[in-house]
């Protein structure tokens, strides 16, 4: 019977847990997910341009919620950029970088560039959810990459 008690009382409080969970601990989660994703490129960037010495950038086009990074070799007279990977789209679903009611706010500057001494390009990104809460990233010239 005690037992019985003890199962109840905890699907009550399951129920009540559950709207509040889905309603807003979740968005604010996959919020952290998104800025994460672009944190991990921007570091991927910066370690490719470093171990290749080449230079590498990321080009965000907010309006489609996507951006790609790029390759090129500025320092043997090219101006070429060639993609590296798929685009990184927040509305495909069919895609690991999807990230469902995730907006790119704005970008300070774009495309970010990573130097093959570790340098970037100092910026800041936004990301926002459909809940108005955002993340910001930034980056520094001497290649720091922290989420605020």
């Amino acid at each position: 019977m005690e037992l019985l008690i003890v199962i109840g009382i905890f699907s009550v409080l399951t129920l009540i847990a559950l709207p509040n969970f889905f309603g807003t601990i979740l968005p604010q989660l996959r919020l952290k997910g998104a800025a994460r994703d672009i944190i991990t490129d921007m570091r991927y960037a910066r370690m490719r341009a470093a171990s290749l010495n080449k230079e590498y950038r990321i080009t965000f086009t907010e309006a489609a919620e996507q951006y790609q990074v790029e390759q090129g070799n500025k320092s043997s007279g090219s101006d070429l950029w060639t993609a590296e990977g798929v685009v990184r789209d927040f509305t495909d679903a069919d895609t690991r970088y999807y990230h469902s009611g995730m907006d790119i706010v704005s970008v300070t500057s774009n495309p970010v560039y990573f130097k093959p001494t570790g340098s970037t390009t100092a910026t800041s990104i936004t990301v926002q959810n459909e809940k108005g809460n955002t993340a910001v990233i930034r980056s520094s010239i001497a290649g720091r990459i922290k989420m605020e």
